[in-house]
């Protein structure tokens, strides 16, 4: 596309009304310049000065005329560049989310090395048969139940979880006694409720899925605007939560809402909120010394340990956290002492 335009069409729909209308005035205006060129001729009254004056604005309205088509162009480069910026930026911000989450997926990776199988297992089972019923489902809108009872099988078999492979059989027997109107319903209201439990990731996959068997359904068809207007919601939501959070100086509340919110924001908003966000922090921080000092101060060493842990956690790289590693020995051998 030469000309990407964006959300910069009218700028460029605009520019080429202006130069479809100043293109009729100069046409007009060069025809009526050589219409009285002729009168002047056939009457014999041209004179040689008169003649020059008219072959100049001819030559102006050419000019001009030329301009106008140079300016449309130029306005169109400058339209689609500045298209193209805006492109790039966005694709920036979406690059700088991915460091971020890959960041966030390290370190959870790093933490799940070091746990047992066992509670690996029980702390990814949700997922993984979220997982499964997403495929099962897509699987039974396409009718394929030869490849979807497959699936059931493996999860009984291989995997172990015989309680949720009895609830996908009884799904799928229930699905072949359905019309294809019934699976569609179905498979909308299963969106709805991811839409209602905020897992837009998910319900977009299942909308893309969707939207490959029934592309010419209009409910289907608007789903993306409406997990679009859902997800817009949210985020309006919660801004104005945090801000009335804010406001109330509930600085539990208000990281609560910034945790959440930071999968919402852009680049360019996260900044706005960056200095209402680290007042939130520092308070939170100052929250949990005064918790810190308190129990050490009562010789409570478990609750101690525990809110000097805390803030080594939430705020690592802190003077705070750094003061409370130089005491975290001493006060974890009165913990196992008491």
């Amino acid at each position: 596309m030469p000309y990407a335009q964006g959300h910069y069409a009218n700028i460029v729909t605009f520019t080429r009304w202006v130069l479809v209308v100043t293109l009729g005035l100069l046409v007009v205006a060069l025809i009526g310049t050589i219409a009285l060129t002729v009168d002047e001729i056939i009457s014999r009254e041209a004179t040689v000065s008169s003649l020059t004056l008219k072959a100049i604005a001819a030559l102006v309205v050419i000019m001009l005329a030329g301009w106008a088509v140079v300016a449309c162009g130029m306005v169109r480069v400058m339209v689609a560049n500045e298209s193209a910026v805006s492109l790039a930026a966005s694709r920036l911000e979406r690059l700088e989310t991915l460091a971020t989450d890959q960041a966030e997926t390290s370190r959870k990776l790093c933490d799940l090395a070091s746990m047992s199988e066992k509670a690996k297992s029980l702390l990814y089972r949700e997922k993984e048969i979220e997982t499964f019923r997403e495929t099962i489902n897509h699987e039974l809108m396409r009718q394929d139940f030869a490849a979807a009872e497959a699936m059931i099988e493996e999860i009984d078999k291989n995997i172990g979880y015989a309680e949720e492979a009895q609830r996908l059989r009884d799904l799928v027997a229930k699905s072949r006694e359905a019309t294809i109107e019934e699976r569609l319903e179905a498979a909308i209201k299963r969106i709805e409720k991811l839409i209602a439990s905020y897992d837009w990731a998910r319900a977009l996959r299942e909308t893309k899925r969707l939207t490959t068997l029934f592309s010419d359904d209009q409910r289907v068809a608007r789903l993306p605007q409406t997990i679009h207007a859902a997800r817009n919601k949210r985020k309006r939501d919660l801004l104005q939560g945090y801000g009335d959070a804010a406001r109330k100086n509930d600085v539990e509340r208000s990281i609560e809402l910034l945790k959440e919110l930071d999968t919402y924001l852009t680049p360019q908003e996260g900044a706005a909120l960056a200095d209402s966000a680290r007042g939130v922090f520092k308070a939170r921080l100052s929250n949990l010394g005064v918790q810190f000092a308190i129990h050490a101060a009562d010789e409570q060493w478990e609750k101690a340990v525990a809110a000097g842990e805390q803030i080594i956690r939430e705020f690592p790289n802190s003077r705070m956290a750094n003061e409370v590693r130089e005491k975290m020995a001493a006060l974890r051998a009165r913990a196992s002492g008491e």
